[in-house]
C-alpha cells in the first residue's frame, strides 16, 4: 500500500518533510491527464504545501469550467508561467516587474511533460488572454526522476521556488527546493530497493 500523498511505501514516504508554507502569490495547477497518475509528479506537492492551491484538470475538448471561473476572477492580476521561446509567443511575455508589483499576483503552472504543456497552451483558447511570465533567472534543475529533462528544464515544483524567488520569499523557495531534493532522494533508494536516507 502506497502513500495517497507521495505515492510511495510508507518504508519511504517522504511526506514528513513536505513543508507548510505561505505566499503573497495565489498559485492554480491545470494538469495534462497523464500527469495526474504519474508517481513523479511534483506540482501534487505544491498544492499539499500551499494551502488553497487549487488543482483543475485538462482536456481539450471540455474545458473545465472551475477553471474558467477562476480566471474570469481577477483576470488583470493572472499570468500563465511558460517560457516565452518561441517568436509568436513573444506578444503574450509579461515583463517580471508587472507581476513582482502586484500585492497578490497570481499565477497557473501548467503541469504535464514539456511537450504536454506545450499542447495545452496551444490547445487552450480559454488561456489565449493571459500573459506569459517566463523564468528568465534560474538554477539548473536538480530533479533527475524524468528521462530527457534537460538542466534548464524544472519541475514543477522548482518553477515554483523560482517564482517565489522572483517575489522575494526566499525561504519560502528553499524550502520547496529542499522538499524536492528530499523526495528524490526517497524515491531512488525505493526504486533501486535500498533503505531511504
Amino acid at each position: 500500500m502506497s502513500c495517497r500523498q507521495c505515492s510511495l511505501p510508507p518504508s519511504h514516504c517522504a511526506c514528513a518533510e513536505r513543508p507548510r508554507i505561505s505566499s503573497r502569490c495565489e498559485f492554480a495547477l491545470l494538469l495534462h491527464p497523464k500527469e495526474q497518475a504519474r508517481p513523479t509528479n511534483t506540482g501534487r506537492f505544491l498544492a499539499q504545501s500551499l494551502a488553497g492551491t487549487p488543482c483543475f484538470s485538462w482536456h481539450r475538448t471540455e474545458p473545465d469550467p472551475a477553471l474558467a471561473a477562476w480566471l474570469a476572477e481577477r483576470p488583470g492580476q493572472t499570468f500563465i508561467l511558460f517560457p516565452v521561446d518561441r517568436p509568436e509567443l513573444e506578444n503574450r511575455r509579461a515583463p517580471r516587474s508587472q507581476f513582482t508589483a502586484l500585492r497578490a499576483p497570481r499565477l497557473l503552472l501548467l503541469d504535464g511533460t514539456w511537450k504536454e504543456v506545450r499542447k495545452m497552451l496551444r490547445k487552450s483558447p480559454g488561456l489565449a488572454p493571459f500573459p506569459l511570465l517566463s523564468l528568465e533567472e534560474q538554477t539548473p534543475s536538480r530533479y533527475s526522476l524524468r528521462r530527457g529533462a534537460g538542466a534548464d528544464q524544472l519541475c514543477t515544483l522548482e518553477s515554483a521556488a523560482q517564482v517565489l524567488r522572483m517575489l522575494g520569499e526566499e525561504p519560502e523557495a528553499q524550502a520547496l527546493e529542499a522538499f524536492t531534493a528530499h523526495f528524490c532522494r526517497r524515491y531512488r533508494a525505493f526504486k533501486s530497493s535500498h533503505p531511504p536516507p
